[in-house]
Protein backbone atom coordinates (compact mmCIF):
# COMPACT_ATOMS: atom_id res chain seq x y z
CA UNK A 1 0.00 0.00 0.00
CA UNK A 2 1.57 3.40 -1.21
CA UNK A 3 2.36 5.90 2.07
CA UNK A 4 0.65 8.66 1.11
CA UNK A 5 -2.54 7.58 1.11
CA UNK A 6 -2.60 8.10 -3.08
CA UNK A 7 -4.84 4.39 -3.53
CA UNK A 8 -8.06 5.89 -1.56
CA UNK A 9 -9.85 7.57 -4.40
CA UNK A 10 -13.12 10.47 -3.49
CA UNK A 11 -14.65 9.60 0.04
CA UNK A 12 -18.06 11.73 0.41
CA UNK A 13 -19.56 11.81 3.96
CA UNK A 14 -23.19 13.03 4.03
CA UNK A 15 -24.26 14.25 7.20
CA UNK A 16 -27.74 13.52 8.30
CA UNK A 17 -28.82 16.61 7.54
CA UNK A 18 -27.91 17.14 4.21
CA UNK A 19 -24.67 18.21 4.40
CA UNK A 20 -21.87 16.86 1.78
CA UNK A 21 -17.43 16.63 2.34
CA UNK A 22 -15.60 15.04 -0.18
CA UNK A 23 -12.16 14.09 0.39
CA UNK A 24 -9.25 12.30 -1.47
CA UNK A 25 -5.73 10.99 -0.26
CA UNK A 26 -4.98 10.69 3.06
CA UNK A 27 -7.94 12.81 4.56
CA UNK A 28 -10.03 10.67 2.72
CA UNK A 29 -8.76 7.31 4.68
CA UNK A 30 -9.00 9.34 8.06
CA UNK A 31 -12.55 10.37 7.42
CA UNK A 32 -12.95 6.45 6.41
CA UNK A 33 -11.63 5.50 9.97
CA UNK A 34 -13.58 7.68 11.49
CA UNK A 35 -16.80 7.08 10.37
CA UNK A 36 -16.43 2.95 10.48
CA UNK A 37 -14.16 2.99 13.81
CA UNK A 38 -16.92 3.57 16.81
CA UNK A 39 -13.66 3.33 19.40
CA UNK A 40 -11.87 6.63 17.47
CA UNK A 41 -8.36 6.84 15.91
CA UNK A 42 -5.74 7.97 17.21
CA UNK A 43 -1.81 8.64 15.59
CA UNK A 44 -0.96 4.97 16.11
CA UNK A 45 -4.21 3.87 13.90
CA UNK A 46 -2.42 6.12 11.09
CA UNK A 47 1.29 5.69 11.61
CA UNK A 48 3.32 5.66 9.36
CA UNK A 49 0.81 6.37 6.34
CA UNK A 50 -0.21 9.52 8.12
CA UNK A 51 2.34 11.55 10.81
CA UNK A 52 0.06 14.24 10.76
CA UNK A 53 -2.76 12.88 11.80
CA UNK A 54 -3.94 16.02 13.96
CA UNK A 55 -4.02 18.39 10.97
CA UNK A 56 -6.21 16.88 8.67
CA UNK A 57 -8.70 16.54 11.81
CA UNK A 58 -8.09 20.85 11.69
CA UNK A 59 -8.91 20.95 8.37
CA UNK A 60 -12.07 18.61 8.65
CA UNK A 61 -13.22 20.68 11.82
CA UNK A 62 -12.72 23.56 10.28
CA UNK A 63 -14.77 21.71 7.14
CA UNK A 64 -17.52 21.77 9.49
CA UNK A 65 -17.22 18.43 10.45
CA UNK A 66 -17.80 17.74 14.48
CA UNK A 67 -15.04 15.75 16.00
CA UNK A 68 -14.24 14.81 19.23
CA UNK A 69 -10.72 15.04 20.87
CA UNK A 70 -10.77 13.25 24.27
CA UNK A 71 -7.18 13.07 26.07
CA UNK A 72 -6.37 9.57 27.42
CA UNK A 73 -2.93 7.81 28.88
CA UNK A 74 0.18 9.22 30.93
CA UNK A 75 1.13 11.23 27.81
CA UNK A 76 -2.25 12.24 27.37
CA UNK A 77 -2.39 11.03 23.49
CA UNK A 78 -5.46 12.52 21.44
CA UNK A 79 -8.38 9.98 20.21
CA UNK A 80 -10.52 11.61 17.61
CA UNK A 81 -14.47 10.50 17.06
CA UNK A 82 -16.73 11.77 14.51
CA UNK A 83 -19.87 13.19 16.14
CA UNK A 84 -21.35 14.36 12.96
CA UNK A 85 -23.89 11.83 11.99
CA UNK A 86 -23.73 10.73 8.38
CA UNK A 87 -23.19 8.44 5.85
CA UNK A 88 -19.74 7.46 3.96
CA UNK A 89 -19.51 6.41 0.26
CA UNK A 90 -16.34 5.53 -0.98
CA UNK A 91 -15.18 5.58 -4.58
CA UNK A 92 -12.19 4.64 -6.31
CA UNK A 93 -10.47 2.51 -3.53
CA UNK A 94 -7.83 0.37 -5.17
CA UNK A 95 -7.06 -2.84 -3.78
Amino acid sequence: MPSDGTEYGQTTFRASGGRIWAYRGKRARVLAMLATMAEGVTQWDCYPWHTRLAASVKVMRDDGIEIETTREGPYHHARYRLLTPGTLKMQGVAG
